[in-house]
């Protein structure tokens, strides 16, 4: 004998699994019901029996790294069982922004690094990928607004890889002494400047007696190579004026170090 559930009538408080409650706003009929999710006011329409095993979702809550959510559109975060590119992106500046668990967590999330409250909504963020998107670019936040921490449609734009890897700094190997600049046993001369020549893939280095004149040697070289790289891709249209601009007033790190004796 089948089992037989209570009526379902208007006004109804309905637990899901991950989204919350629902209350009912209209019966039509076991297949036909009309549902509002009381924590974000999604209105649904739904059959009886997801209603009653919970298992209805809720576009609009958030459901990845806590923040994120998939909202009301056409945009595909699936497609034939694999995720689309768009999705791994929205996902991936999610992650390292706000999930403690991600590699990349401590230099975006740990530094106060953030995602517009828009682009939480994967709809939004995706009109503005497809809009923007050209094939080996990625997104860039710190160009534009140099130093920016906040990920969104102001302050983001599509680079070549090839740029944005140019752009990125990395502090593991100075320890405490000024941006560019590392300490060697094996030279004469103890500070060493390097700097990749962005148009020949040279790496450029220079060692010097003291970490400030290996400092001023970077800067310089830095300088140019950005210039110069700055220069090829506009001349390609691979980058906009406003970006082109952003690149020839870029700041290099100040002068900076611990033990100023040396």
């Amino acid at each position: 004998m089948a089992k037989r559930y209570p009526k379902i009538c208007i006004g109804d408080i309905f637990k899901t699994k991950k989204c919350g409650d629902v209350e009912v706003l209209l019966y039509k009929n076991a297949r036909e019901i009309d549902v509002i999710f009381i924590n974000t006011g999604t209105l649904r329409n739904v059959a009886s029996k997801e209603l009653r095993d919970g298992a209805i979702k809720d576009p609009m809550c958030p459901s990845i790294h806590g923040i994120g959510y998939r909202g009301i559109g056409t945009h595909m975060g699936w497609v034939g069982g694999e995720s689309t590119e768009v999705y791994n992106r929205w996902c991936g500046m999610l992650g390292r922004c706000y999930n403690p668990s991600s590699q990349d967590y401590k230099r975006y999330g740990l530094k106060g690094v953030t995602v517009c409250d828009s682009w939480h909504n994967f709809q939004i963020f995706a009109e503005w990928f497809f809009r923007n998107h050209r094939n080996g670019f990625e997104i860039d936040k710190d160009i534009l607004y140099q130093n920016s921490t906040i990920y969104g449609p102001d302050t983001c734009v599509f680079i070549p890889q090839s740029l944005n890897k140019m752009m990125t700094f990395s502090d593991s190997a100075r320890g405490d002494l000024p941006i560019g600049v590392t300490y060697r046993d094996d030279c004469a001369f103890k500070y060493m400047a390097c700097v990749t020549d962005h148009m020949t893939n040279k790496r450029l280095w220079k060692t010097s007696k003291t970490p400030r004149e290996a400092y001023e040697w970077y800067v310089v070289a830095r300088k140019k190579s950005i210039s110069d790289a700055a220069k090829h891709y506009l001349k390609l249209g691979d980058i906009s004026e406003e970006v082109y601009t952003a690149l020839l007033n870029y700041k290099i790190e100040e002068y900076k170090i611990k033990d100023e004796t040396l």
